[in-house]
């Protein structure tokens, strides 16, 4: 508190920069979490479907299954993955911050890791429908 004007400081303190960092990192941590959900139960789900129709699927699919089927394999390694993802994120957030004294730029960060985090699910959900969207095509045709 600046005794002579009566105002707090304007410099923010650690303890309410690492508050403004909690908001974005927990966003990506239920988008991140929504991916992994899309990968070890739906990779499976659509595997069989595939299976059982006995289908052609592009590359893009057979990459979203190995994917899925190493994420359901090691699925006890996801927190390894995920905990230290959110850490640097967090911390780059914070060092955006605090370094350039802007909010745009820690701002930005939390955007492009919002939407690369909404592309790799629209990729692998992408990957997972292509081949029934092609079975929905030869059965209307």
């Amino acid at each position: 508190m600046n005794y002579e004007s009566g105002t707090a400081p304007r410099s923010r303190t650690l303890q309410a920069e690492v508050l403004s960092a909690v908001i974005p990192v927990v966003v990506h941590a239920i988008i991140l979490t929504v991916f992994f959900l899309v990968l070890i139960f739906l990779g499976p789900r659509a595997e069989r479907t595939i299976r059982d129709f006995n289908l052609k699927v592009p590359d893009l699919t057979v990459s979203v299954l190995d994917l899925s089927r190493w994420t359901v394999e090691y699925r006890y390694l996801t927190p390894l993955i995920f905990l230290p993802l959110l850490v640097v994120d967090g911390a780059v957030y914070m060092a955006l911050r605090r370094t350039l004294r802007s909010p745009v730029w820690s701002g930005l960060w939390s955007l492009l890791v919002f939407l690369a985090a909404l592309a790799a699910i629209g990729i692998v959900v992408l990957g997972l429908v292509l081949p029934g969207a092609r079975v929905w095509q030869s059965i209307f045709k």
